[in-house]
């Protein structure tokens, strides 16, 4: 007998009360507690993350993972600009992470010559280039996106090596990387992030002859 499938009633009845409750732990000592949390990802369920709601649910196997870290992530979006007004620092020093740039960068992460030097890498010839700064380390993130694969389970990195974007258990290996770096929002560390087109660009440039 398989479990019944997971419905958007079963989302707001059972999955968003356990996500808030976890960040509302989080953040309470900063004035944002539980039910503040819930509020939060009740109002993005309903409106600007109902259509990728149904879409997790929608698929096979449902990303239930996928949503609870996404509702956490926005719970905390807002946790931290609380925390942050009552700390005294901005959140726009606040480092995270998206999905796109873990996976624009993810070439570079499985790189085992690449250390951010000058001609690191040079296994097929070519030189490779550094990435111009954006407010971010190019190698500290290669650190970071490499140590939360290491504190994966090995069918992340197994994945990750040995497919592609868009391969089965593709997605859901970089969602375990992302929850290991602290999730989507920006509450984790204190560089700037890199944007995702300098990742794009920082992996091409490791690429040209």
């Amino acid at each position: 007998m398989t479990d019944e499938p997971i419905t958007f009633s079963d989302v707001i009845d059972s999955i968003v009360p356990k996500a808030a409750w976890k960040v509302g732990r989080q953040y309470d000592r900063w004035g944002f507690g539980v039910e503040d949390a819930s509020q939060e990802m009740l109002c993005w369920a309903y409106g600007d993350g109902a259509a990728r709601i149904r879409r997790w649910l929608g698929g096979e196997p449902q990303q239930i993972a996928r949503l609870h870290w996404a509702l956490v992530d926005v719970g905390r979006a807002v946790g931290e600009k609380e925390k942050a007004a009552r700390c005294g620092y901005s959140t726009d020093d606040v480092q995270w992470y998206s999905p796109s740039l873990v996976e624009g960068l993810m070439p570079l992460v499985l790189d085992e010559t690449y250390d951010g030097i000058d001609g690191a890498g040079e296994a097929d010839g070519k030189r490779q280039k550094r990435m111009p700064n954006e407010g971010g380390d190019l190698l500290a993130y290669i650190v970071d996106i490499r140590r939360a694969i290491a504190l994966c389970k090995d069918w992340v990195y197994e994945t990750l090596i040995g497919s592609a974007p868009g391969a089965a258990g593709w997605d859901e290996a970089i969602q375990e990387v992302l929850n290991r770096l602290g999730g989507e929002t920006p509450f984790v560390g204190r560089r700037r992030v890199m944007s995702n087109a300098a990742a794009q660009f920082a992996t091409k440039e490791q690429e040209a002859p």
